[in-house]
């Protein structure tokens, strides 16, 4: 059980939150840490109340025996020192924190985002949301408190040399005056393998990277000897990942790895996570329950999300490979803290990171002049106190930490470069007393997808997928279309709302996309069985027609057959009436010979002849 509360430090505001703690009573004990006026003003109240606080000025030190719930009281204002009794309670157990909103809590201060790629940037993302900051992503030239941003651009895979050197030549002032060196940056790193395999399988994927082509058609083995040892593009592996190892030297980077955020979920283990979360809460002064925290981060819906395990490597690789780039590149794995056998375990140094001090620079430059940009339409623009200054190029070099706050007030100032820029302009047109009203101006390019340009009184966002776009001869209704306000920082408020809204409505739209994809995948399933069906009844009807045509073609075939017999029986039948009738010719032929022959026998008979003839056989017996 842990839990970290903060409130301001004024003993009303403090009590509010302890009455409510002491009214549960589940603490065994309850120390109250400090020497100061509030320590002194909550150990009276809870006298008065009956509650016993005692008083120390050293923190408990960790124990491996359990015990109960305790509360600490810490009291310290300075956010450098809370942050050091902080850190002082990484492996305290069972513990709840109340501490005093100070000037590193984690809303007074932005946060820098940086992770290698493929190393489970998303889930670094999801972790500090849930810590509650705001996506800021591009810093400003005076970055929020409680907002993240990435040090570089909108890359949150900036590599060292790009911010420390390269964007060094490129800013001036060196880049000295960059809020990176008085803010807590968080740094993402994981196994260089799992990285590896990681890339080979989303480097290639259309659309996910510029450089897509280059792998198009390699098969995944392929791909890893690409990346694993390219020369050309992307430079190898142990390139890609020594250029991120410079940040684990810098005192105000918190590195976290992979392996330990995971958690459980990922092939992990919840004890080291829960202690990550915590640590880093306690370094960024984020208050909330680890436990909490941690349910909230593991996010397999995000758009790069493969599988989020941990030593896939083991799986993918063949152990050649692993052997050999264990062996030509034990400085990284050592650094890094992985181990040089390839076993998969979670970073040895993860302990030494948990319990490291975050730092800051001790320099400030915000109360030193520093000069952004020269002769801006006849001024310079000059950083200075949280401000950009327009400080008109005819009055020579001045010096604006010299200048007494009434004076600075009359010199043209804003919070931003484009929001002076507006302000300059605007004054240009007034001493000229020219009527530039329409005439459009752009005060900024490129913000956030849009130009700004003043026209006719107002600030339209003209967006640049629009191409070249002439506000003055586009009617009032069509200019009424585009976003557009009185003043170059309420339209930037704007822009930003629109892109809150639309992430709100990404965000939001997400279950009713899944319900539709259901829903779709439903009735693709019930179009499929209908197809089906519908192949099956056509097949039935085929079949059917198949049986009808071979009895029709029967029946014709029998039809045939009965008429040939019935022709054949017919020309048999004509046969016998004709044999019959010639039959019946023969007969009566015959009879009349009968008849012929019978006249002549009774003419013989009656012939002297044949009376002879009888009477001699009857003399002779004779028959």
């Amino acid at each position: 059980m842990k839990h970290l509360y903060f409130a301001p430090p004024a003993t009303e505001a403090f009590l509010e939150t302890l009455d409510s703690l002491w009214s549960e009573g589940a603490f065994s004990s309850c120390l109250l840490i400090g020497n100061n006026d509030l320590a002194d003003d909550l150990a009276a109240v809870a006298l008065k109340k009956g509650i016993s606080v005692p008083r120390s000025d050293a923190l408990p030190v960790a124990s491996s025996k359990k015990k109960k719930k305790q509360l600490l009281i810490l009291t310290e204002k300075s956010g450098e020192e809370l942050s050091k009794q902080l850190l002082s309670c990484v492996d305290l157990d069972n513990v709840v924190i109340v501490a005093p909103i100070t000037d590193w809590h984690f809303s007074q201060k932005p946060l820098f985002l940086v992770s290698i790629p493929k190393s489970g940037t998303h889930l670094l993302y999801e972790l500090v949301k849930a810590f509650g900051y705001h996506e800021g992503v591009e810093a400003p030239e005076f970055p929020k408190g409680q907002t993240w941003y990435c040090p570089e651009y909108t890359n949150s895979h900036t590599v060292a040399r790009d911010f420390f050197v390269d964007t060094v030549r490129r800013s001036p002032f060196g880049n000295r005056h960059h809020s990176f060196t008085h803010s807590p940056t968080l740094f993402m790193y994981r196994h260089p393998l799992d990285i590896l395999i990681s890339e080979a399988h989303y480097y290639h994927k259309d659309g996910k990277t510029l450089f897509s082509g280059w792998l198009d058609g390699a098969d995944f083995d392929e791909r890893v000897a690409h990346l694993l040892n390219d020369n050309w593009l992307v430079g190898s592996l142990r390139e890609r990942i020594g250029g991120f190892l410079p940040w684990l030297s810098i005192p105000n980077v918190i590195p976290l790895s992979f392996e330990e955020l995971i958690g459980a979920a990922g092939g992990g283990n919840n004890v080291d996570q829960l202690k990550l979360i915590w640590s880093i809460q306690l370094k960024l002064q984020v208050p909330g329950d680890p436990k909490e925290i941690s349910s909230r981060i593991f996010n397999p819906d995000s758009a790069t999300f493969r599988s989020g395990q941990i030593g896939a490597y083991k799986k993918h690789l063949p152990e050649d490979i692993v052997s050999d780039f264990l062996s030509q590149n034990k400085d990284i794995l050592i650094t890094l803290g992985y181990s040089l056998d390839g076993s998969v375990t979670l970073p040895v140094n993860r302990e030494s990171h948990r319990n490291r001090r975050i730092r800051f620079s001790s320099v400030n430059y915000e109360n030193t002049s520093v000069l952004i940009e020269s002769d801006f339409m006849g001024f310079n623009l000059v950083r200075y106190s949280g401000r950009i200054y327009a400080v008109p190029t005819s009055t020579g070099k001045v010096q604006l930490e010299k200048l007494s706050e009434k004076k600075r007030a009359v010199i043209i100032s804003a919070l931003s470069v484009s929001e002076v820029r507006a302000r300059v302009a605007e004054r240009e047109i007034r001493e000229q007393k020219i009527n530039y009203e329409n005439i459009p101006l752009v005060i900024e390019r490129d913000f956030m997808g849009c130009n700004l340009v003043r026209y006719s009184g107002r600030i339209y966002a003209v967006p640049i997928s629009a191409g070249k776009v002439q506000l003055e001869k586009l009617s009032e209704k069509k200019r009424a279309v585009i976003i557009s306000a009185s003043s170059a920082s309420e339209i930037k408020q704007l822009l930003q709302l629109r892109d809150d809204i639309d992430g709100f409505s990404v965000s939001l739209s997400k279950d009713v996309l899944a319900e539709r994809e259901i829903r779709e995948q439903e009735i693709g399933a019930l179009a499929e069985k209908q197809t089906k069906l519908s192949k099956d009844v056509l097949a039935e009807r085929e079949i059917r027609e198949q049986e009808i045509g071979a009895l029709a073609e029967k029946q014709t075939k029998l039809s045939k057959d009965v008429l040939a017999e019935r022709e054949i029986r017919g020309q048999e039948i004509g046969a016998l009436a004709e044999k019959q009738t010639k039959l019946s010719e023969d007969i009566a032929q015959l009879q009349k010979q009968i008849l012929d022959q019978q006249s002549q026998i009774r003419a013989l008979e009656s012939s002297w002849a044949v009376r002879y003839a009888k009477n001699i056989k009857h003399i002779l017996g004779i028959k």
